[in-house]
C-alpha cells in the first residue's frame, strides 16, 4: 500500500521544496513509532522487512474495525509532520548565539520554546494528525508555524455554566467558530479579535495583552487520539486540584499552574457543551534570569540541528553529568512524593515545565489535570469523571508511565547520544535521587520492577474506546540501580 510521498496541492509554493525534502524523514519517524508499538504493545509483530508506515499501519490494524481510519490517520501524520518540519524551518527566527541567551530577551520566552517543538508526541505514530484541519488551517493556527491568531470573543451566552469567570464573553478558537457556528446557531463573529499566540497544544494560547494568562479553548479537531474539547470534568477538576495541591503538598521548587476560571455555554439539551468551553490558566511570574520551557523542548532542535538540551548545558557552565544530576533532582522528587500521597500526575513533556536559571535546572511547574489519577480521600475534595480511583497501583502507573517510561527515557537517550555518557550512569543518578526519598513500599516496588508501564497508544487508537488506557510493559532501566 504505502504512504504516497507527494505533496498535496494545498502546500504553498514557498514550502513545496522543503516539504518534499521532509517527507522521507517524516515517514521514517512515523514508521519508527509504529515499529516500537509492534515490539511492546498487544499488537501483531511486524517483521523488519516492512518499512513503509502505511504498510506497517495496515499490518498492525489487520482485523480491526478501525483499520481503514487508522491507516488514513497514519498517512495524514506523515504528511502533516513533513508540513510541520518545512513550515517550522521557514518560520524560525534569526537566533544568534546560544538559544537560551537569545530567548531571554523576548517578552515571553515560553512562547518561543513552546512553538519550537515541531515533531509532536515522541512515541505516538499519529504525531501530527489534526483530523479536520486543512493545510491552510494548519499554517494559520499550528504553533510550529508561529502564527498570530485572532481569538473570537462571543457575547456571554444567556445560558452558561462557569467558575469565577472574569470576562464578559466566551473566547473561541477561530477554527471552532467557523466550523461550528451554524450547528450551534452562533451569532456572527465580532470584527474585533484579540491577538493570541498558540502554545504547543495548538488550542491553548498566550495572550500578549494579558501577561501571565493562558487561555485553553475547545476545538473539535482530533489530535493524536482525542478530540480536544473541554469537558465538564476538566472544568471542575482543574480549579480544584490546582488550588489544593500546592497548599497541601507543594514542595520546594515545585508549583502547579492555577486554573482560575472556566466557562461553558449550555447546549440545546441544557447541559454545558464541551465544544463551547474555555479555561483560564495562570502562568506565574519568574525572577530575572529564570525562564520556563516544556520539558519536551529539551529534545527539540533548531533548524541547524543544535539540540536545545545541549544549549542549556553550555549556558549553565556545568559539566554534562552535573547538569543531568541537577535535572534529575528537579524532575523526580515532587512528582514521586505526590504519587506516594495518592496523586498520580500525567507527567509527560507537555505538562511539565522546567524552570532554568542561566541554564541550570532549578524548578518544576505542572499544568493540565485531565489525565491525573487521585486516590479516594487523598485531597479531601470531590472530583468528577475518571480521575478518582480506589487503586493505588493506578496512581503509580499514571506517573511512572509518563515521567519514567517516556520523559526520562527520551532525555537519557538524547543525553547519551550528545555526550557519550552511558545510560546506566544517567539512570544511576536518577536512582540516587529516588533513594533519598521516603516513598511507600508499593511505589518503591514498582520503581524496582523489571518492567515499567507505558500507555499502548497504538493499541488504544485501534480500540473501540480510544481514551480507555491500555498499558504495556517496557524494560525498566532503573531495575538494576534502585
Amino acid at each position: 500500500m504505502g504512504v504516497p510521498l507527494t505533496p498535496p496541492a494545498a502546500v504553498p509554493a514557498h514550502l513545496r521544496g522543503a516539504y518534499e525534502s521532509a517527507l522521507p524523514g517524516a515517514a521514517t519517524a512515523v514508521a519508527e513509532a509504529l515499529r516500537r508499538a509492534s515490539a511492546f504493545e498487544p499488537l501483531p509483530f511486524v517483521g523488519a522487512t516492512v518499512t513503509d508506515p502505511g504498510d506497517l499501519a495496515a499490518a498492525l490494524a489487520k482485523g480491526s474495525p478501525h483499520a481503514g481510519e487508522f491507516t488514513a490517520d497514519v498517512a495524514e501524520s506523515v504528511r502533516n509532520l513533513a508540513l510541520s518540519r518545512a513550515g517550522a524551518a521557514a518560520a524560525w527566527p534569526e537566533v544568534t548565539g546560544n538559544v537560551f541567551a537569545w530567548a531571554a530577551g523576548l517578552p515571553d520566552p515560553l512562547v518561543f520554546f513552546e512553538q519550537s517543538i515541531v515533531d509532536g508526541h515522541p512515541k505516538h505514530p499519529l504525531k501530527r494528525t489534526r483530523r479536520g484541519m486543512s493545510v491552510e488551517e494548519q499554517l494559520a493556527y499550528a504553533p510550529e508555524h508561529r502564527p498570530k491568531v485572532g481569538i473570537v470573543w462571543q457575547p456571554l451566552p444567556h445560558g452558561h455554566d462557569g467558575f469565577s469567570w472574569p470576562y464578559r464573553g466566551l473566547p473561541m478558537h477561530p477554527w471552532q467558530h467557523e466550523h461550528l457556528a451554524a450547528a450551534f446557531d452562533l451569532p456572527p463573529a465580532p470584527p474585533e479579535r484579540e491577538t493570541a499566540l498558540p502554545l504547543m497544544s495548538l488550542r491553548t494560547f498566550a495572550l500578549p495583552g494579558r501577561p501571565g494568562v493562558h487561555l485553553k479553548t475547545s476545538i473539535d479537531v482530533q489530535m493524536t487520539s482525542a478530540v480536544r474539547r473541554v469537558s465538564h470534568a476538566a472544568r471542575h477538576n482543574g480549579p480544584v486540584l490546582s488550588r489544593v495541591l500546592p497548599n497541601r503538598y507543594g514542595g520546594r521548587g515545585f508549583a502547579v499552574l492555577r486554573e482560575r476560571a472556566s466557562l461553558a455555554a449550555l447546549g440545546p439539551d441544557g447541559s454545558p457543551s464541551p465544544s463551547l468551553a474555555a479555561v483560564i490558566r495562570q502562568m506565574p511570574g519568574l525572577p530575572a534570569g529564570q525562564m520556563a520551557l516544556p520539558v519536551a523542548a529539551l529534545t527539540a532542535r533548531t533548524p541547524h540541528s543544535r539540540l536545545f538540551l545541549a544549549e542549556a548545558v553550555a549556558m549553565s557552565g556545568l559539566r554534562p553529568g552535573e547538569w543531568w544530576t541537577r535535572l534529575a533532582e528537579t524532575l523526580v522528587p515532587e512528582p514521586l512524593k505526590l504519587a506516594g500521597r495518592g496523586v498520580g500526575l500525567e507527567a509527560h513533556g507537555q505538562n511539565l515545565l522546567l524552570v532554568l536559571e542561566w541554564g541550570v535546572p532549578v524548578g518544576l511547574l505542572y499544568r493540565d489535570f485531565g489525565g491525573v489519577r487521585v486516590l479516594h480521600g487523598a485531597i479531601g475534595h470531590q472530583l468528577a469523571g475518571d480521575i478518582p480511583t480506589g487503586d493505588p497501583a493506578e496512581v503509580h502507573r499514571t506517573l511512572l508511565g509518563s515521567l519514567f517510561s517516556v520523559v526520562l527515557t527520551d532525555l537519557a537517550e538524547s543525553f547519551t547520544a550528545s555526550y557519550e555518557i552511558p545510560g546506566g550512569k544517567l539512570w544511576g543518578a536518577v536512582a540516587a535521587v529516588i533513594d533519598r526519598l521516603d516513598l511507600p513500599a508499593p511505589l518503591l516496588t514498582a520503581l524496582r520492577a523489571e518492567t515499567l508501564p507505558v500507555k499502548a497508544l497504538t493499541a488504544m487508537r485501534l480500540a473501540d474506546d480510544q481514551l480507555d488506557p491500555i498499558w504495556a510493559p517496557v524494560p525498566n532501566p532503573l531495575a538494576a540501580g534502585t
